[in-house]
């Protein structure tokens, strides 16, 4: 069984945003020379540089946790993360998924193996034939999955109580 995108566009964009994001430090850099660094404003160079940063983390996190061309084949789960890097599992070895919604209230599941390890990240939105394939995986649901956003939240509660 395969695992079918619903746009495979979006996941190629996101990709091409991805690499072309790797650039925008040495970019910004370059250009910044003249106007911030040697005007002494190195505060404001290091803001920017920390923000590109932290934007690359959080584009090259999102795309590893995609399953793009997934299908279960022999008993094994065979994947591909950015695109290039061929995984494979063995279905034995996942012990679950765990479901929630995050802040733009899309569906996603977030499966893991035995170790507890998070090895995909499966978007309601994404996907064509989610349900099937969580069926074929012969998992089951071990709990349910909080953003970070949500986590947020529930330590501010826990604190006030």
């Amino acid at each position: 069984m395969k695992l079918k995108i619903k746009r495979p566009l979006t996941v190629y964009f996101r990709f091409i945003l991805m690499l072309l994001s790797f650039s925008l430090p040495f970019v910004f850099s370059n250009a910044a020379y003249d106007n911030m660094i040697s005007e002494g404003h190195y505060f404001w160079f290091l803001y920017f540089i920390v923000i590109f940063l932290l934007m690359i983390y959080f584009l090259v996190k999102t795309n590893y946790y995609e399953l793009i061309n997934a299908k279960i084949y022999d008993e094994k789960l065979l994947y591909y993360n950015l695109l290039f890097l061929k995984r494979e599992i063995k279905l034995k070895e996942i012990k679950g998924y765990k479901n929630g919604v995050d802040e733009n209230s899309n569906e996603f599941f977030t499966i893991y193996d035995n170790r507890n390890r998070k090895i995909a990240t499966l978007k309601e939105s994404l996907y064509s034939n989610l349900a099937e394939f969580l069926e074929a995986l012969n998992c089951e649901r071990i709990g349910y999955e909080n953003t970070a956003f949500h986590k947020i939240i529930l330590r501010i509660k826990s604190f006030f109580q």
